[in-house]
């Protein structure tokens, strides 16, 4: 029967990459990556042996040194005993990647599957966090670096749990950024997008044509796309860096999409097009009308819309014309008519 490697590396100098959840997909790609940047790479697991076993025989292999444990972040006790087994270790990096998803309506989610998503997600991300910080604050130095998800940013139906708990991850980096950074400790988050991983291979295919074409890179990411992101932040290069979120999605979700600059940015173009034409034109689509004579840069967009659809009511009403603005049509203040742009919702 194959024995697992010692946990621990002979030489005591060597820097430990700890990685939870780094059996298979996007931990896996990690541990392998940080292997290559010759750190001795410890993999937790909680079911799948044979998958850790595998791992670490690869990157034996490739010429890395690694080896797995089994660890279920869920539990508090069992984390902080593994932690005591390690102490004075020379852990360098933690990278919180273990996690799960109990998707559920709001209406129809049960509690426990509510608190086991958060157990294990960011309650496993804080113990894990914080007993490593007690090494890493005695070698005054360190990197963790903790999986977030773009859902965290953007919201998305029927994951109020994992959602939660991925914004909670960002939350609690951005603070112990703060906390650890006197000890020269980086706290950062990653937040991947859509990902190639045994949980997305379940969806069906219409289901991730959905998803790629809100990608403006036309394609699904990869878990060495993420790893690739951890290795940056875990090396040298990156030791000015802390309390970010690194957001690794294709374009999948930028500031733009929250009516940041992009926007803006059309509408300024739609103003000045039409100005050319002697006429303002309403984009009502984008919720970016401004009122005649604002010098605002970046307008309150919900404030803005509904104030022109309530001078819309208003004039409509004193004519004595429906107030549907479907039925009524657009007569809005700019004397323009309503052309939002294909494709910007």
């Amino acid at each position: 029967m194959e024995s697992c490697p010692p946990l621990l590396p002979d030489d005591p100098k060597v820097r430990i990459a700890l990685v939870t959840g780094g059996s298979r997909g996007i931990g896996r790609a990690i541990a392998k990556t940080l292997a290559l940047e010759k750190l001795h790479v410890i993999l937790t697991y909680r079911s799948n042996t044979e998958e850790a076993k595998s791992c670490v025989s690869e990157i034996a292999q490739a010429g890395g040194s690694a080896a797995y444990a089994l660890l279920d972040v869920a539990d508090t006790e069992a984390i902080r005993a593994f932690f005591a087994g390690i102490k004075g270790a020379n852990l360098f990096c933690l990278v919180n990647n273990a996690g799960i998803t109990k998707d559920g309506l709001l209406l129809r989610m049960k509690e426990s599957d509510f608190t086991s998503v958060l157990d294990v997600c960011l309650k496993g991300t804080f113990v894990a966090s914080q007993e490593a910080a007690k090494l890493m604050t005695k070698k005054r130095t360190g990197r963790i670096i903790s999986i977030s998800s773009v859902v965290a940013l953007m919201g998305n139906a029927g994951q109020a749990n994992y959602t939660a708990a991925k914004a909670g991850i960002i939350g609690l980096t951005k603070t112990m950024a703060r906390e650890l950074a006197a000890r020269n400790i980086t706290c950062n988050a990653i937040a991947p997008g859509f990902i190639e991983t045994d949980m997305t291979a379940q969806l069906s295919p219409e289901v991730k044509a959905q998803y790629i074409s809100q990608i403006p890179l036309r394609r699904m990411g990869t878990p060495m796309d993420v790893a690739h992101a951890v290795a940056f932040l875990a090396s040298d290069k990156a030791a000015y860096i802390t309390g970010q979120v690194l957001s690794v999605n294709g374009g999948m979700y930028s500031w733009s999409q929250d009516g940041g600059y992009d926007v803006w940015y059309r509408w300024k173009s739609a103003k000045n097009h039409c100005r050319s034409a002697g006429r303002w034109r309403c984009q009502c689509e984008t919720r970016g009308v401004l009122r005649r004579g604002s010098r605002r840069r970046f307008p309150r967009f919900d404030r803005a819309y509904h104030g022109h659809w309530r001078g819309i009511r208003h004039r409509n009403r004193r004519r004595g014309r429906s107030e549907d603005p479907e039925s009524a049509g657009c007569r809005c203040l700019y004397r323009g008519e309503c052309e939002g742009f294909e494709g910007l919702g």
